[in-house]
């Protein structure tokens, strides 16, 4: 079984604009309730204003009673409204996403209209790879502000982390509309067109978003795959180079170059490239995780464990992370311990199919074929273009079948 470090590559395009629970986005923080607010005094019917000036008129007036709809609750009610937001925030930076979840959810049931609810439950749902349910929470906020560009971008990137990336494509491209100059958009929409195999106009819409924003690193990054992709390593380790010198002292940049370098098979660089993170950051729990992988890799087990206990004793409720020890464990022979932490993976993130897959290929190699068939079947129900899934499973059954 093979690590996929790809996908902690897309998830770091999508984490990237949520690092901080306050930082709800220029456009959109100012048509938060005033409530929630704080020391902003825009009123709801003028955002909405400004909101709806380019629609047209339909949509503009129903756009603009959605805005201006306050929520019928007392002073005393808004203030509980308050604080069970800062409590979810405070849970947010925590990193407590199930406390942080109960308090926005606790918001939107007396406030169905809450945008910053909505917008930090999406957020919430996205850290705990709950893609289907994140995409809920910022499609609610679509008729709200139909028109504003970071709410289709977080919608699309909703849909790019379930692998709809023609859909999200559809939300990238809305998200440039209503903003030609975002930037992340087009770099996003580079990303989409890469997992299409439609490397020009990846590369097209990347080079884009160096041009409207030079400093910015993640179209450098998407840059670099697609040179690798091409077989274009010499470029692609350009690509990454850029981004280093964008940005040298972002931890992050360098664990996406020690990324690619392993996928180039050069492992002593990728190794220096993650050590160089945890040097810089030496709490970072995907420093450590992706240099245990790195480990992993070169058959450097024991090493490979100590890096990723590291990284759990970081960030104990991270599904990737016992995910990452489950893959080490299952690799050296101990397939009861892989067990434990794929299990522990699923718990934290229930709807992950690679999860599934795993722990079914682990239950199978501990000789558990009933529970290994149960999660190959859930595997396939999520995925259902995972035909390896679907021939190992259908091996399992006439096994099975023949020895009764």
């Amino acid at each position: 079984m093979k690590f996929n470090s790809h996908l902690r590559f897309i998830v770091f395009l999508t984490l990237i604009p949520m690092m901080a629970p306050n930082l709800v986005l220029t456009s959109l923080t100012g048509q938060l309730p005033a409530y929630a607010q704080g020391a902003q005094s825009k009123s709801q019917s003028d955002i909405a204003k400004n909101d709806t000036d380019s629609a047209d008129s339909e949509e503009s007036d129903q756009s603009a009673a959605a805005f201006r709809k306050q929520p019928n609750l007392s002073p005393s009610e808004l203030k509980v409204l308050e604080k069970h937001m800062k409590l979810g925030d405070g849970f947010y930076v925590r990193k407590d996403y199930t406390n942080a979840l109960i308090e926005y959810e606790a918001v939107l049931k007396s406030d169905p209209d809450n945008l910053k609810a909505h917008w930090m439950l999406g957020k919430v749902l996205l850290a705990l790879c709950d893609y289907e349910e994140a995409q809920k929470e910022f499609l609610a906020m679509v008729p709200l502000c139909p028109r504003n560009s970071e709410v289709h971008q977080m919608l699309a990137d909703c849909l790019r982390l379930q692998g709809k990336f023609k859909e999200a494509a559809r939300e990238y491209r809305r998200a440039t509309k209503y903003d030609h100059k975002n930037a992340l958009a087009h770099a996003y929409l580079g990303e989409c067109w890469r997992q299409l195999n439609s490397l020009g106009a990846a590369m097209y819409e990347c080079k884009r978003a160096t041009r409207l924003d030079p400093n910015l690193v993640i179209p450098h990054l998407i840059l670099a795959q697609c040179y690798q992709a091409s077989r274009l390593a010499e470029l692609a380790l350009l690509e990454y180079q850029t981004a280093i010198d964008l940005n040298p002292k972002d931890p992050t940049v360098h664990i996406r170059f020690a990324y690619g370098l392993g996928k180039m098979e050069k492992w002593d660089e990728a190794i220096a490239q993650f050590k160089e993170a945890i040097a810089i950051a030496p709490t970072s729990s995907e420093a450590h995780m992706g240099l245990a992988w790195a480990l992993g890799s070169t058959d450097k087990l024991a090493e490979g464990i100590k890096e990723a206990r590291a990284a759990l004793a970081q960030a104990p409720n991270e599904a990737e992370t016992h995910y990452t020890l489950g893959w080490l464990y299952q690799k050296k022979g101990d397939n009861q311990s892989a067990v434990t932490h794929y299990r522990l993976a699923l718990k934290l993130s229930p709807k992950s199919p690679r999860y599934h897959r795993a722990l079914a290929s682990a239950l199978n190699q501990t000789g558990d074929v009933n529970g290994a068939i149960a999660e190959y079947y859930t595997t396939t129900q999520m995925r259902p273009k995972d035909y390896e899934a679907k021939l190992t499973l259908h091996s399992l059954i006439s096994t099975k079948t023949k020895t009764k």
